[in-house]
């Protein structure tokens, strides 16, 4: 084999011009598409974020090389393979990779995580992973002193940071797109950002603080069960007058359907907001269901899904355990929430009950695989991971067919709870919503402010046994998307009857009239 005798310091910028070079043509297009190559205004632009990455690569590199010389190239491997695969992820589903993305990373199970791989991404591994780390291995280094490698590395630093200051105008282009660029910058864009997912999970683990006292102002029965969506946007439901007929089913009952945002576009952080009494430092306080099952409220979460807050409830069930008693036809799916449900809420003694059942919903990619056979409501679907590849009409139709096993769901959990007669609540609301194209963005994770509508606005539907219709009616409020996710916590303490320091009587939805007796 032919090896390559060459110093370290050449080393180090080998590395680095093939990064820049392999490794960034979304940042490239981003960059043609934003400014154009047509101006020198933006040939400076570029240069200038060009002398940034090269910057920061290069004294990252130089740092493992005097510190860890011998970890440099099982380092570069690893990069290179990372780098792979995140462009491939990238150029598929048109993402950026930012501490959104990153968490949705760390919270998909196993199955989900599957469900990404597709034969086009072995290529990407290939040329871009195996092959350029192979190749590092051709090169002999040769050792240079630590005083001319650190004379080498500052010429370099000094150049990248003449580029930059001699074009300081461009940092305000720069400053504007600070999101997309540094989520398409590698391997920066997951390193920096899952260094910052994981400092916010330090501070989510720390110890919740307990919320003040509640008082329960009756002791009559009251269940509410509330079900957490997954990736539902309203914009698919015909409750939201969707053309299609997706809630055929939930179409025939009265309920409370509400137009709402959610907080974040990923599930971990908008069930922080779902579970949260403030928009404020969230993490700090103990979350809803903590918070009920401390004041003798039962509370049963029952999940087919991940990201929930640290939690403290009377019972956690997985869907895998509960599957082993389902006789239900669909217990490999949302179903197995559902098992036993009327007969575990009817041996608790506890007078007021709180069940969530977390939902998998419109996750995708693989949208075909969220429902059973008898739901392909809309045909042709799509039955790929890489949803580029599929028609609009197929992804849509696949989607669709989610929506309406959602309904399904939701209409068997109010006729379940229904036949109980008594006062009771069904509340739905989706995390976040999903985009299917529109854009060229696929599924979710879009930071929020660059995130379009259709991965923000979610249903919220509700729906109140007799009693609640006739003692309270939804609060007025000023604007069709004044409700958010925030409105959960108080609105459902307030369906308990629970007043607290904490319960905002504004953001309780039902809080426009009360009987006399609450």
């Amino acid at each position: 084999m032919i090896r390559i005798n060459t110093p370290t310091n050449i080393f180090l910028v080998v590395i680095v011009i093939w990064s820049l070079i392999a490794y960034h043509f979304p940042l490239i297009n981003f960059i043609s598409n934003d400014i154009g190559f047509t101006s020198l205004k933006s040939f400076r632009d570029t240069a200038t974020v060009f002398a940034v990455i090269l910057l920061i690569s290069y004294l990252f590199f130089y740092l493992v090389q005097v510190t860890l010389p011998w970890l440099l190239r099982p380092f570069c491997v690893v990069i290179f393979m990372l780098n792979a695969a995140a462009l491939y992820f990238i150029n598929t589903y048109n993402i950026i990779i930012d501490k959104s993305l990153i968490s949705n990373i760390f919270n998909t199970n196993g199955d989900e995580s599957f469900a990404y791989l597709h034969y086009k991404m072995f290529p990407y591994i290939l040329l871009l992973g195996v092959l350029p780390s192979l190749a590092l291995y051709r090169f002999n280094l040769i050792k240079v002193s630590f005083v001319r490698l650190s004379v080498h590395a500052l010429a370099v630093c000094i150049a990248c940071l003449a580029v930059i200051f001699m074009n300081g105008s461009s940092w305000l282009w720069i400053d504007k797109n600070g999101k997309q660029l540094g989520g398409l910058i590698m391997p920066w864009s997951y390193i920096a950002n899952t260094g910052r997912y994981l400092s916010e999970q330090a501070k989510r683990n720390k110890i919740q603080e307990l919320l003040p006292s509640a008082q329960h102002l009756n002791d009559e029965k009251m269940l509410v069960v509330l079900i957490i969506g997954e990736s539902a946007r309203s914009a698919n439901f015909s409750l939201y007058d969707y053309a299609r007929k997706t809630n055929p089913l939930l179409s025939k009952y009265d309920l409370d359907i509400f137009k709402a945002k959610s907080c974040t576009t990923y599930t971990t952080a908008s069930l922080e907001c779902m579970l949260s009494y403030t928009d404020s430092d969230a993490s700090d306080y103990e979350p809803l269901p903590s918070y009920l099952s401390r004041h003798n409220v039962w509370v049963n979460w029952r999940t087919r899904n991940w990201g929930e807050p640290v939690i403290k409830v009377n019972s956690y069930n997985k869907s895998g355990e509960l599957k082993l008693n389902c006789k239900r036809d669909d217990c490999d799916l949302d179903g197995s929430l559902l098992t036993q449900l009327s007969a575990d809420i009817k041996r608790v003694e506890h007078n007021k009950q709180l069940v969530v059942l977390h939902t998998s919903g419109s996750h995708g990619p693989e949208y075909y695989k969220k429902y059973p056979a008898r739901f392909e409501t809309f045909t042709p679907t799509c039955k790929s991971v890489d949803l580029s590849t599929c028609s609009k009409e197929e992804l849509i139709n696949a989607y669709d067919n989610t929506i309406v096993y959602t309904d399904y769901l939701i209409a068997n959990v109010i006729d379940t709870v229904k036949a109980l007669q008594i006062p009771s609540a069904v509340i739905y609301m989706s995390d976040h919503g999903e985009s299917l194209g529109e854009y060229g963005l696929y599924l979710h994770g879009t930071p929020y402010s660059l995130a379009p509508d259709v991965q923000k606005e979610v249903p919220l539907i509700i729906w109140r046994s007799k009693e609640l219709k006739e003692s309270r009616i939804p609060t007025a409020v000023d604007t069709q998307y004044s409700y958010s996710q925030y409105h959960l916590f108080h609105t459902i303490l307030g369906l308990f009857s629970m007043r607290a320091a904490v319960y905002k009587h504004e953001m309780d939805i039902f809080s426009g009239s009360i009987s006399a007796k609450n």
